[in-house]
């Protein structure tokens, strides 16, 4: 188990002296363990002023450290780092008084790995030697290290980086023998050793650094330099090859092979002869190369020496840069001005371009284009350009300025150009306004997608112009019929500003599948007529606004009930995806999701009785508001059951039922709708939100099958939600006695609304509630011995 240990860091500043606005003092402190006065050696300390200042110092064996800074600003942070690698930081602010720190509070735990030595390599070791470097290590810190990160680095070779494990005590010490070797090189060197472990609190002997004195190999001859080409060639030169080549071996050289390639490609090897000593140069000559192309030259030069002992340095590299025979390439683009253009004003591009490569030219193709748009002009140079000259062109093929900045781009082609990066040039445009330009920003409606019916025109005129405007003539066209006219007026629109606008005439929508709709302004004198028109494709939909919205869903909560479930289905139908169904719910409900058909509610501890509403906004407009009335109770009032005419028996609650007989409760019984399979009375209860009603009333099974005396699926009550009266609608299949009554959400009679005979046929029977409060009832329409219940 580690050991932790507290420290206090007390920090104090001494002896300020300004000079030239910058001041200097001395920061000192201690670092001992707390309640004693054992020092704590060796303790890393960070003081900066985080601009310019960067100091790491250390205690001594007495826990004291000190340092003296001079930072520039007015604020130093002293930090340590506690048993968790975390940072403590001090901050002091001075306006050139002295200023005591607070005390530091840390955790402290000595984590420490360091490096003894550096046992191999030798201090002289042979070019060519494969190394496998070997260290001692040693545990510095009072807690046991099972793992620790070692590593290495020669010069120009990459860091190597190695894993130890295992179990080093305190104030133990092992021998690291790195895997990853490396070759020595051909001159003396310093190997540094290094170890990491997380949360370290001392680096200062975390690394070793060890000189090599190298010894050369017997054979070892390398090219140091490539001397010639030099930087550029010209195309169609014949380039000499010469390369400097050097003896690192001790063992004098009387012959050698030298290869080289040029872009890749081996050249024929050029064998020296001659008498080169240790640490000797020769320049060499291998051959000529003719340069065809313009692409540049990578050139690679190496020796082949039998028995060489070190290959690193056997290599050389170059590229060289190629003057084209044939190259073209733009300069400037002088005209049009990048801030002196005027919307409309009509344009000659004019372009500097020059020779750059070594033959001339005598025919040139040069190009103009805007960019945004698909045209570009081209137009074609004749006359005698040498290399390194410039020339100026104009164009006869003008264009007008747009409205708007914009770019332009200009060109040149020219037949076997070799260098195709200075082909193109662009330069930005800003355009000053005219002085009078009025334009079309947007059309607003009608959108991309109409309904069957007369639609308002409603578009966004900007005055780009720099006359203030108060009057603008407009007109919308639908294909190809007459225009519609119509004129804006109103306070003068001042330069850059838009204002929407609707045409006092609507716009009929044609049959069809789409249709093709502008709108333009028709300002006199406009200095720019390229913005007035705006036009788009118009599709026609089949889409209508809904007649009116049901709203399906429980409408009897209790307190803290969550993710209650409400559908609003549209009548009659509409593409859902497009449509947008806008709900509000009673005080304290919230709304778990939105703008859909289907949400869910949750009833919180403030929840109130009230309406859900729903209404739908697509494209073709807004539907009619819908409501549900809701009623929240604190327990679930009991619920009302009836028999469907057949088999089955049915809750008034579609959630949360249980099912009983005289026997109790029914097992897996728990559905709005539940069959019978004995002789009994049967009741049902629900439970909401972890509250139980009480028992709904008793109905008899076998019961005589209500479709008997109902058409199947004929009674009915439209409408329903309703606010003063609704009807309600059935069929008889023989004479019988009616009685239909009204209940209350407790199921309690409150009301009959119809007590007679009838006869066999269609009935129906109007109900005003007009004397009722708003909320849930229950009808129950009995003939002889048949029932049936529904909610209102």
């Amino acid at each position: 188990m580690n050991k932790k240990i507290l420290l206090v860091l007390v920090i104090a500043m001494m002896g300020l002296v300004k000079f030239n606005n910058v001041y200097s003092f001395n920061i000192f402190g201690n670092v001992h363990v707390m309640g004693s006065n054992i020092p704590v050696p060796n303790h890393a300390v960070y003081i900066t002023d985080s601009i310019s200042f960067y100091h790491v110092v250390y205690t001594d064996s007495t826990g004291f450290y000190q340092d003296t800074v001079t930072p520039y600003s007015g604020m130093m942070y002293v930090s340590t780092f506690d048993c968790n690698n975390l940072p403590h930081v001090l901050t002091m602010n001075w306006t050139g008084n002295g200023t005591i720190l607070p005390l530091m509070t840390i955790c402290y735990s000595n984590i420490d790995a360091g490096l003894l030595s550096v046992i191999y390599p030798d201090q002289t070791t042979t070019t060519g030697d494969t190394i496998a470097p070997k260290i001692k290590i040693k545990n510095y810190g009072n807690q046991p290290i099972t793992s620790l990160q070692l590593g290495y680095k020669i010069y120009q070779y990459p860091t190597v980086i190695e894993n130890w494990t295992g179990n080093l005590l305190k104030d133990s010490n092992l021998i690291f023998t790195f895997s990853t070797k490396y070759i020595t090189p051909s001159s003396n060197y310093n190997i540094i050793a290094f170890t990491h472990l997380y949360g370290d609190t001392i680096i200062i002997n975390d690394t070793l650094n060890k000189y090599i004195a190298v010894t050369p190999a017997l054979l070892d001859a390398g090219v140091t330099e490539i001397l010639s080409p030099l930087n550029p060639v010209q195309t169609g030169d014949y380039i000499p090859i010469k390369v400097k080549i050097k003896n690192y071996g001790t063992q004098t050289l009387t012959n050698l092979q030298i290869n080289y390639k040029i872009n890749g490609q081996l050249m024929p090897a050029m064998n020296w002869a001659g008498s080169l000593a240790h640490d000797s140069l020769d320049i060499v000559t291998l051959g000529s190369y003719f340069v065809s192309n313009a692409n540049g030259i990578s050139l690679i030069a190496f020796t082949n020496l039998n028995g060489d002992m070190y290959h690193p340095n056997d290599t050389a590299y170059n590229f060289i840069y190629v003057v084209p025979l044939h190259d073209a390439g733009l300069i400037e683009i002088i005209n049009p001005d990048s801030i002196n253009t005027t919307a409309g004003e009509l344009i000659a591009p004019k372009i500097k371009f020059k020779n750059i490569g070594s033959q001339p030219i005598t025919s040139l193709q040069l190009i103009y284009r805007i960019i945004g748009q698909s045209n570009s002009v081209v137009e074609n140079w004749t006359g005698n350009l040498l290399k390194d000259s410039t020339a100026i062109y104009t164009f006869t093929t003008k264009y007008i300025s747009p409205a708007l900045d914009y770019v332009i781009k200009a060109s040149t082609f020219l037949p076997l150009d070799s260098i195709n990066y200075n082909n193109d040039i662009y330069k930005n445009i800003t355009v000053n306004p005219a002085l009078l330009d009025a334009a079309i920003v947007e059309i607003i409606s009608p959108g991309i997608s109409v309904c069957m019916a007369m639609v308002p025109v409603k578009i966004v005129i900007i005055n780009n112009g720099l006359t203030p405007l108060d009057s603008i003539p407009v007109s919308f066209r639908r294909n190809n019929l007459t225009p519609i006219n119509a004129i804006w007026t109103g306070s003068p629109l001042q330069s850059g500003d838009t204002i929407h606008f609707t045409f006092p005439t609507l716009m009929t929508v044609p049959g069809g599948v789409s249709f093709s709709f502008c709108a333009y302004t028709n300002l006199a004198n406009d200095g720019y007529k390229y913005n007035d028109t705006t036009c788009k494709s118009v599709q026609i939909s089949n889409q209508q606004i809904p007649q009116y919205i049901t709203i399906t869903g429980d409408d009897t909560v209790v307190i803290n009930q969550n993710n209650v479930t409400y559908t609003a289905v549209p009548y009659p139908n509409i593409n859902l995806s497009t449509s947008q169904f806008i709900w509000t719910l009673p005080t304290g409900c919230i709304l778990n999701s939105s703008n859909i058909n289907t949400i869910s509610v949750n009833y919180g501890n403030t929840a109130l009785s009230g309406n859900i509403s729903c209404k739908v906004i697509n494209q073709c407009g807004v539907s009619p508001t819908s409501y549900l009335s809701v009623h929240v109770f604190g327990t679930p009032p009991p619920p009302v059951i009836h028999s469907d005419g057949g088999s089955a028996l049915i809750s008034s609650y579609s959630t949360g039922n249980q099912w009983y007989n005289t026997s109790g409760a029914i097992s897996g019984a728990n559905q709005q709708s539940y069959s019978p399979t004995v002789v009994g009375d049967y009741y049902a209860k629900v439970t909401l939100a972890g509250f139980t009603s009480a028992a709904s009333n008793i109905i008899h099974f076998p019961f005589v099958g209500i479709e008997e005396t109902f058409e199947s699926y004929n009674v009915r009550v439209y409408p329903n939600p309703f606010t003063a009266s609704t009807t309600f609608y059935f069929s008889l299949k023989r004479n019988t006695y009616v009685r239909l009554s009204l209940l209350d959400i407790t199921g309690k009679e409150i009301a009959v609304i119809y007590e007679n005979k009838a006869e066999k046929g269609d009935h129906q029977i109007e109900f005003n509630a007009e004397n009722y409060k708003s909320g849930i009832y229950f009808y129950h329409l009995k003939t002889g011995e048949n029932n049936m219940n529904g909610k209102l």
